[in-house]
């Protein structure tokens, strides 16, 4: 297998069918978000604290671990199967036993309900683990793509419907469900995987091993990536949560959507060339490099058109998650760097260092919500501009170490976007100071292509090979 023309394949199909995804779905996301309201979402963002967590650890760590091993039998996908069968029943369980004492907890009487609804999902993702897992280890992104398409579109038109009918936070809740369901369907049609689930556990331990490191580190992850949102839940109350919740929505899809891309062909294409250290660092540098390119000139255009995009995007009634979008996009590129790190350990068959990365995150942020929270929510926002840079030092560091390079080699790759990124921000105030336009939308579209004009002249005339590199990238 040609692992390198097997991966820009798969990226280049897997980013095609999430731009399409992402296109629609924004679409029926921003009329859903004008026809609902704060306390909407907030409802839903504390319920997604909750079942999140179980989400992260559904197939405990047994997918990664299927699609990391040089060998897997028959024998051992149906232990597999299996165990994920019986961990998926115990959670439903879970969900309702605690699920009137987590909305005690919040003072959301209706969030109990949305909670016992949501675990339904529970149900039938333990059927997803095997089919997905084999797909993403034959490296065969094209199908896995198709079955994402058609799931989030799926779930987006659903939540609309809904919406429409007044169903309030429910159109959210009916959404996700519907969505899970028919990504289930065309998955088993795209890789119809059968097998009888085995509950002799034996075969699997060297799998559970390495699984269960997975699993713990998701659960550091999740401390410190879900703490915000308990603390703004818990300390300013839901409607302050549906605010931020919609702020780092706007502020980080780009990275969700496009680090769900790159570790999904990164992971299996890592996986592949664990043993090949000379193309494994290549790579490596070849996911920052792309990444930067990406990431500084998105996020911070974002912080710096927030005044315009916000009510363009939101509408007049979001208008208070403007300062929020500015300041958390500030951060977003070096935790969309960042978040790569965890996949390069995994397919390293050292997902104990990413454990110990995602502990110096958990140590970090949290503490640094809660002393930002005082200043409403803007301080939390402040908290990760301040705090998450020393957790991205420490997490490169630590990576980079084990893999084999310095920080030399790494900021090489990181320095000129990041410097081409900030031209481009002082490109568009500049616009912004002497161009006076009515039109909001129109005014946007200008900064946008003053942005874009300056970003891409930096780079054809001061890195002509690179320019050129994704030009061709782009092409083949």
């Amino acid at each position: 297998m040609d692992i390198r023309r097997v991966t820009l394949e798969g990226f280049k199909w897997l980013a095609l069918f999430k731009a399409l995804s992402q296109m629609f779905t924004w679409v029926i996301t921003i009329f859903v978000i004008r026809i609902l309201s704060p306390d909407d979402y907030g409802v839903m963002a504390l319920a997604t604290i909750f079942i999140s967590f179980f989400a992260i650890i559904y197939e405990v760590g047994l997918g990664s671990a299927i699609v990391q091993a040089l060998d897997v039998s028959r024998r051992q996908l149906r232990s597999v199967f299996g165990f994920v069968i019986v961990v998926n029943a115990v959670f439903f369980v879970i969900f309702y036993i605690f699920s009137d004492a987590v909305a005690r907890y919040f003072n959301e009487t209706e969030l109990s309900f949305v909670i016992e609804v949501l675990a339904f999902k529970f149900v039938f993702v333990a059927f997803s683990v095997i089919p997905g897992s084999i797909l993403q280890r034959d490296m065969r992104f094209k199908e896995s793509a198709a079955v994402a398409l058609v799931s989030s579109i799926t779930g987006a038109v659903s939540t609309l419907l809904f919406a429409l009918y007044g169903a309030e936070v429910w159109s959210l809740v009916w959404g996700s469900l519907i969505s899970g369901v028919v990504g289930l369907l065309v998955l088993y049609y795209i890789n119809p995987v059968f097998l009888f689930p085995s509950f002799k556990f034996g075969d699997i331990y060297g799998l559970m091993s390495f699984g269960g490191v997975v699993v713990l580190e998701r659960v550091v992850w999740y401390l410190y990536s879900q703490a915000d949102s308990v603390i703004v839940g818990k300390m300013l109350g839901g409607n302050y949560l549906g605010i931020y919740s919609v702020s780092m929505q706007l502020s980080s899809t780009p990275m969700q959507k496009v680090n769900s891309v790159v570790n999904q062909v990164a992971f299996s294409a890592f996986s592949r060339t664990q043993e090949d250290k000379v193309k494994f660092r290549k790579g490596f540098l070849l996911a920052v490099r792309y990444l930067s390119v990406i990431s500084f000139p998105v996020f911070w255009g974002i912080s710096v058109t927030a005044f315009e995009v916000v009510p363009v995007v939101l509408g007049e009634r979001w208008e208070s998650c403007v300062y929020p979008v500015m300041a958390l996009s500030i951060i977003m590129p070096v935790r969309m760097i960042s978040n790569i790190y965890p996949t390069i350990l995994r397919a390293l068959g050292r997902p104990w260092l990413s454990l110990g990365n995602l502990m110096v995150a958990c140590l970090v942020m949290p503490p640094a919500f809660f002393m930002g929270v005082d200043y409403g929510l803007l301080g939390v926002c402040a908290a990760w501009v301040l705090a998450y840079p020393l957790v991205f030092f420490v997490e490169t560091y630590r990576t980079i170490k084990c893999i084999g390079f310095t920080f030399v080699e790494f900021f090489a790759e990181v320095l000129f976007p990041a410097c081409m990124s900030l031209a481009m921000v002082f490109g568009v105030v500049l616009f912004k100071l002497f161009v006076d336009v009515d039109v909001l939308w129109v005014f946007l579209v200008g900064e946008v292509f003053v942005g874009i004009v300056i970003y891409l002249f930096g780079f054809w005339y001061f890195k002509r090979l690179i320019f050129n590199e994704l030009v061709v990238m782009l092409r083949g």
